[in-house]
């Protein structure tokens, strides 16, 4: 059996990837905070568990991610596992896009799990954790008026976020 670990998930209003992916880790005995912009949309089958420690973090947000940090933090049992599952969407073509609109998505989409992949560094390498970014199968299945979410995707950050943990730890363990 494997050891239990502590994980944040970001997007855990109710219906959704990140509550599902919640509760079942909940349910294996694995410590999780549940993150939502209002932890109001948490739903109580997770608010309720001894387990789950609700939080509220917006993504967008430097102080938000900062103090999601800092509960994590004193908590005291470090994190292995950060699921970026939090996302935005923004169907529209291309040529009418609303470039604020644009602009938020890709604040949510791309700086958003950067943000927390950098504030979060310290505890995931300290426990030779994982980073896993939840993403759409748009990036692969082209559909009309999508073109802003697909390019906001997190695809290839995967790869870059992977190095980013294994480098760092390398570093502070070389061979």
């Amino acid at each position: 059996m494997a050891p239990l670990q502590t994980v944040l998930i970001t997007g855990c209003s109710a219906n959704g990837i990140g509550s599902a992916l919640a509760v079942a880790l909940a349910n294996q005995g694995h410590h999780v905070f549940a993150t939502a912009r209002s932890p109001s949309k948490i739903p109580s089958s997770l608010t309720t568990l001894s387990n789950v420690t609700p939080l509220q973090l917006d993504v967008t947000s430097s102080e938000s991610v900062a103090a999601a940090v800092q509960a994590v933090e004193q908590h005291g049992t470090g994190l292995d596992i950060l699921i970026n599952n939090a996302g935005s969407g923004y169907t529209m073509p291309l040529l009418d896009v609303d470039l604020t609109q644009a602009q938020q998505v890709y604040e949510t989409n791309i700086w958003g799990p950067l943000r927390l992949v950098q504030a979060l560094a310290p505890l995931l390498i300290s426990r030779g954790g994982r980073v896993v970014n939840i993403s759409s199968v748009g990036a692969v299945v082209p559909t009309p008026w999508i073109g802003t979410s697909v390019l906001s995707l997190p695809v290839g950050m995967q790869c870059h976020i992977n190095n980013v943990i294994q480098e760092s730890t390398h570093h502070q363990n070389p061979p």
